[in-house]
């Protein structure tokens, strides 16, 4: 028999759920920007995985571009790949905003209530604001 866990202030199953599935989703995507970053990056897979783990996804992105464009030859090729690139970027903000977001719920709980500072400072009252959103399961498994 397991221990019991500690009372965390944490979400309903269902949202931890939802969260679970786009923090694992992520992982996928992550694995295919490396794949594509090394098909179009001329380096051996240890040089090409020590790049990718030495950048921030911003600059990862922007070096597959970068490869792209110079390496590519075939149009419908690039388009894909800076289609992937949007579609990409857009996952990472959604991801970046949900997974580290503070999580409650609302006093009826059944929403999950995300709380997010927008400073990077959190002690400049100038630059403090923070982004609240509620959100059902439901709305976390559309993202």
């Amino acid at each position: 028999m397991s221990e019991p866990w500690p009372k965390y202030p944490i979400p309903s199953p269902d949202h931890l759920t939802a969260l679970g599935v786009i923090s694992t989703n992520w992982n996928t995507l992550e694995l295919v920007l490396y794949m594509l970053l090394f098909s179009f990056l001329d380096a051996p897979r240890d040089t090409a995985q020590a790049v990718f783990h030495s950048l921030g996804n911003v600059a990862r992105t922007d070096l597959l571009l970068t490869m792209l464009r110079r390496n590519a030859i075939d149009r419908e090729i690039i388009d894909r790949v800076e289609h992937f690139v949007k579609a990409y970027n857009i996952c990472r903000e959604n991801r970046n905003w949900l997974l580290h977001a503070r999580p409650t719920m609302d006093t009826d709980q059944v929403n999950l209530v995300l709380k997010k500072q927008g400073s990077r400072d959190p002690f400049n009252a100038h630059t403090l604001w923070l982004h609240t959103y509620p959100l059902s399961s439901g709305q976390l498994c559309l993202i």
